[in-house]
């Protein structure tokens, strides 16, 4: 009996008129209406931009937005009755998706059937009568990125390089991808008995393990990668001090490299966005007759491309 009533509130709480909850109208016309049943004020400003730029709008919806911990959960339901729901990770992607369903009578992205419906807990029922109820959504991959960009040396300009990073797996706010890349450098050391004066050129390659935060169109994003340089070419001139460039090399040679990153990510629309922060990066190369262990810090600056 107790679980017969609970799923009775459960299902008067979705399919209840609009006139019974607390609604806040967004725009409407004769053929046009969004009713917010529930949604954050910070999700429904965004979502009522998104209407009032598409001029398409021809359905009437009732939308609740319920926020979990990677995103947000939303449920639409038309006035026959059918029932639109998906999960996005950000308010700006909720106003694309919102517009997409009020505009052309409801055309939903094909994208929409994959999408897994959401585990739902029953209403918690007291001596008194239902005093919460709960949605629980599943925890639901985030975006994937590809990024491709520049570096640049903290300690002169003229060193830097080329740096791709492509997203392969995410789990709520965790990533594992993979990059690739190309630096050139230049080190001068003088030392009680030597002078060398190198340029290098390294290409290094890593997998990367990634912690994200997300809110309304920003990401922020630390990672940490260990990887090989496959290759690595060194040149100069190294002799005696005091009798610098008598001596001329040129060597080719492997290592390792490791990288911990900071980064701030600004979305542009669904599918673009602006990647920038810092990597502080560490390097170990081999040579015939030559070791190299080098510390530097790049800031980087990049675009990057939804998957």
């Amino acid at each position: 009996m107790r679980i017969a009533a609970a799923s009775l509130i459960a299902l008067t709480s979705l399919t209840a008129s609009p006139a019974a909850a607390e609604t806040a109208v967004s725009r409407s016309s004769t053929t046009c209406e969004v009713r917010f049943v529930r949604a954050p004020d910070d999700v429904r400003h965004v979502i009522e931009r998104w209407l009032e730029a598409e001029p398409r709008c021809t359905s009437t919806i009732d939308l609740r937005v319920i926020p979990s911990e990677d995103g947000y959960y939303l449920i639409a339901q038309r006035p026959d009755g059918r029932i639109h729901e998906r999960f996005v990770p950000d308010a700006q992607s909720a106003g694309v998706l919102v517009a997409s369903w009020v505009a052309d009578d409801w055309v939903v992205p094909k994208s929409e059937a994959s999408i897994a419906p959401p585990q739902f807990t029953p209403p918690i029922l007291t001596r008194g009568g239902v005093t919460k109820t709960v949605p629980r959504v599943r925890r639901s991959s985030g975006p994937r990125w590809l990024t491709l960009g520049t570096m640049v040396s903290s300690d002169t300009f003229d060193d830097g390089g080329l740096r791709a990073e492509i997203d392969i797996f995410t789990w709520g706010r965790f990533t594992i991808g993979a990059t690739f890349g190309w630096t050139e450098t230049s080190t001068a050391d003088d030392m009680a008995s030597s002078y060398s004066d190198i340029r290098t050129n390294d290409v290094e390659t890593a997998p990367y393990v990634a912690y994200t935060l997300r809110s309304d169109g920003w990401e922020l994003r630390a990672a940490a990668e260990v990887g090989f340089v496959p290759y690595s070419h060194a040149a100069g001139t190294a002799g005696a001090t005091g009798t610098r460039g008598s001596g001329y090399f040129d060597l080719t040679g492997a290592g390792v490299a490791a990288t911990a990153s900071l980064l701030l990510t600004r979305q542009l629309g669904a599918s673009w966005g602006i990647h920038a922060g810092v990597h502080a990066h560490w390097i170990h190369t081999n040579y015939v007759g030559y070791t190299r262990d080098e510390n530097r810090m790049f800031a980087f600056t990049g675009l990057r491309r939804r998957l």
